[in-house]
């Protein structure tokens, strides 16, 4: 797909918006901001001849706790949100890239959600972003992970 590069960013028209509904709210953005990697693009070995890997990151609210909002309690609860993220993402994707067809080019999905990430890699309430996530905290603004000052010093964890 020459449509897309190894990163990709796709922007909800109203982001701010998009991101409060997420961390103050705790759901899944009525109009969400996604990330697309294409490793494949970086790396042909990701992927078999002639076919691309596509990765898609669609931030949603932490898993709810208690009186806590959330975006989901229960993996069955999560269930019609992922459907309704799957469909989101496939229509932005086809309309902002030109290509109708986007979804029918889809061969195989894996899909890991709050609860995947929860249970696999111990992250609080399975969220990706943490408990809050600002435009300071993305790609290049990101805090560099090395000390400015002990070279040889690495916040990790």
């Amino acid at each position: 797909m020459p449509e897309f590069t190894g990163h990709n960013i796709f922007l909800a028209d109203a982001y701010q918006e998009s991101f409060d509904e997420i961390f103050e709210k705790g759901e899944l953005p009525s109009q969400p901001s996604f990330y697309v990697n294409v490793p494949s693009r970086l790396d042909p070995s990701a992927a078999p001849k002639g076919k691309e890997t596509v990765v898609v990151l669609v931030p949603c609210g932490p898993l709810r706790e208690g009186k806590k909002p959330g975006v989901a309690a229960t993996p069955a609860e999560f269930e019609k949100i992922k459907q309704r993220a799957r469909k989101q993402v496939i229509e932005t994707i086809a309309k902002r890239i030109n290509r109708p067809d986007f979804e029918s080019l889809i061969e195989h999905e894996i899909f890991n959600d709050p609860f995947t990430w929860k249970e696999k890699f111990n992250l609080f309430r399975g969220s990706i972003l943490g408990l809050s996530h600002t435009i300071m905290q993305v790609l290049c603004f990101r805090p560099s992970t090395q000390h400015s000052y002990y070279r040889n010093l690495f916040f990790v964890g």
